[in-house]
């Protein structure tokens, strides 16, 4: 017997009110919400596909001297909960701690995973663009000055150029606008909007 889905009322908060002065201040808690106060979790967690530059023979950094001021670059695009996943797997394989060749199938599409299989038969060397990348996740508040918690795992340059076409594949338009707040319909999502603190 397969598990019940959870029905989540997502028209939970359509009656809580934010008070003036909280609204002034640009807050988002407290809400009144039957008679009382409560605070709302608004921390979601994130998934992304990330880059940074790779900087060789970068001097060692002296506030004195201005020749040792450096820049560097890194992005983020925003990928889903099921590609992440997809890269965690990958990261696996090209370490050798899951055999490629007895795995299985890596995504449910057949085309996508004969792709994904001939992909990471490319050698590393051959891709040559100086980055490296990494796959990040974020326990955040999509309006918060810093996250509550960042994890990040460097994977290899083809596991990247995989889950890049993944992502455009997919089709999703929320995840196009790369490092944004879009909360995935996931069901730690779902979890985390359910939660509150009465005061």
């Amino acid at each position: 017997m397969g598990r019940r889905k959870k029905i989540y009322n997502c028209d939970f908060w359509s009656d809580a009110t934010l008070p003036p002065c909280a609204e002034f201040l640009g807050n988002y808690n407290p809400l009144k919400k039957n008679g009382m106060e409560v605070f709302r979790n608004y921390n979601r967690i994130y998934w992304f596909l990330s880059f940074s530059e790779q900087v060789n023979n970068q001097p060692q950094y002296n506030p004195c001297d201005p020749s040792t001021f450096t820049n560097s670059a890194l992005g983020n695009i925003q990928i889903s909960f099921h590609d992440f996943l997809i890269g965690l797997f990958i990261n696996l394989v090209q370490k050798g701690e899951i055999d490629l060749n007895t795995c299985g199938k890596i995504h449910e599409d057949d085309k996508v995973d004969n792709f994904i299989k001939e992909t990471l038969n490319v050698k590393e060397e051959e891709v040559t663009q100086v980055f490296v990348p990494s796959l990040v996740y974020s326990i955040s508040n999509s309006n918060a000055i810093l996250s509550l918690y960042t994890a990040r795992f460097t994977i290899s340059k083809t596991n990247f150029y995989i889950l890049l076409m993944l992502n455009r594949l997919e089709g999703d338009p929320a995840l196009f606008f790369g490092n944004n707040s879009y909360a995935t319909p996931e069901i730690i999502n779902y979890e985390l909007s359910t939660l509150f603190i009465p005061k």
